[in-house]
């Protein structure tokens, strides 16, 4: 597998890949991004970048780009409108990556301290948002992740 992360070489924003196996680094331009440091999320087994930008309109938009060949540095650009509503905004909340489905996970801590996850189609445009509730005064100190799996075989103790 292959271990990615975003930096800067001369001023330029890179994304060095770092290939476990054969234990060798690649640098990628990432001029793509516009100097505006990507989420990286695992996007059907590739690497992808996500930003925020406003569109053509003044409409906010998720723009990814997918690195289909680490070698030949192949890029394909996917432009998603974000559905319009009047409580959350996308500069308010972070995108944690995205799930089998096709949804990205995003998010949010708000002025009250309440803590939402939200769940992000692009191809129908929609947005489902659920709080969690639970953390009290520990809220700020949640981290988001996805496709984490336990192994819970671990845990099982062993009867003598």
């Amino acid at each position: 597998g292959n271990i990615y992360y975003v930096a800067l070489e001369k001023n330029i924003l890179v994304i060095v890949c770092f290939d476990v196996r054969y234990e060798e680094f690649k640098v990628i331009e990432a001029e793509c991004f516009n100097r505006k440091t990507p989420t990286l999320i695992n996007y059907k087994g590739k690497l992808g970048g996500i930003n925020w930008e406003s569109g053509d309109s003044g409409a906010i938009e998720l723009r990814m780009w997918v690195l289909h060949d680490v070698d030949k540095k192949e890029w394909s650009k996917y432009v998603y409108p974000f559905p319009e509503n009047d409580v959350i905004k996308p500069q308010e909340f972070t995108v944690a990556g995205m799930t089998t489905r096709g949804e990205f996970v995003m998010f949010l801590l708000d002025t009250f301290k309440r803590f939402y996850v939200l769940y992000f189609n692009a191809e129908k445009n929609t947005l489902r948002s659920v709080e969690i509730q639970g953390f009290g005064e520990n809220v700020s100190s949640v981290k988001v992740f996805v496709d984490h799996v336990e192994d819970f075989n671990f845990f099982k103790r062993e009867s003598s």
